[in-house]
């Protein structure tokens, strides 16, 4: 119950952010006391505990504006560019 009342306060994140969370990724829907909901991407929601968000990590997508990606790219020896 507590862990209800302290996401909306502390707002670690928000309706319509997207977040990872026992290894699901979706949207926020909607933010309950008991739990709050995502839409995962095949369309099915996702009901998380508020106990279970205030005890383990969530990964806020949206957090920020800008966000930095990293991919490694390969090259042969006799490869021509």
């Amino acid at each position: 119950m507590l862990a209800g009342i302290l996401i909306p306060l502390r707002q670690p994140f928000q309706v319509g952010d997207k977040i990872v969370s026992g290894g699901h990724t979706g949207r926020v829907e909607k933010i309950e006391t008991p739990a709050t909901f995502i839409k995962i991407y095949d369309g099915r929601r996702f009901v998380i505990p508020n106990a279970d968000i205030c005890t383990n990590s969530v990964v806020v997508i949206t957090a920020f504006e800008k966000v930095q990606s990293q991919y490694d790219i390969g090259v042969g020896c006799n490869d021509s560019w």
